[in-house]
């Protein structure tokens, strides 16, 4: 069995193009076939899962302090400190020292990328 064939698995029928993979009765997962150019595979998400993701990330902003990884606390309240009057919501982080900086807004978000300290 090929790369391709296994990710196809038993559901998929080539001549769709996308299936609903009935896995969760609340939240379906799809298909979406894989392409090869140059030797790899390339997944490109349907045009509809592309913009809610588009939307639900769209007032978040990434951070990463290169040389150093900040205990989370600390960048939770420096972040709260500076950004919570221009509308920061959440602050997350990632295993990898990654922080995602959510606000209320597109608007604000903008204005922190524009205006950051």
């Amino acid at each position: 069995m090929n790369f391709l064939n296994a990710l196809k698995g038993s559901d998929v029928d080539d001549n769709e193009g996308s299936k609903t993979l009935g896995i969760n009765p609340v939240r379906n997962l799809h298909f979406a076939p894989p392409a090869i150019t140059d030797g790899r595979v390339i997944v490109a998400p349907p045009l509809d899962v592309f913009e809610d993701g588009c939307e639900l990330w769209k007032s978040t902003l990434v951070g990463h302090f290169v040389g150093q990884k900040l205990p989370y606390p600390v960048v939770n309240s420096i972040a709260k400190r500076i950004w919570g009057s221009y509308g920061l919501s959440e602050i997350l982080s990632s295993d990898n020292g990654f922080f995602l900086f959510t606000f209320n807004s597109v608007d604000h978000a903008t204005n922190v990328l524009q205006r950051a300290p």
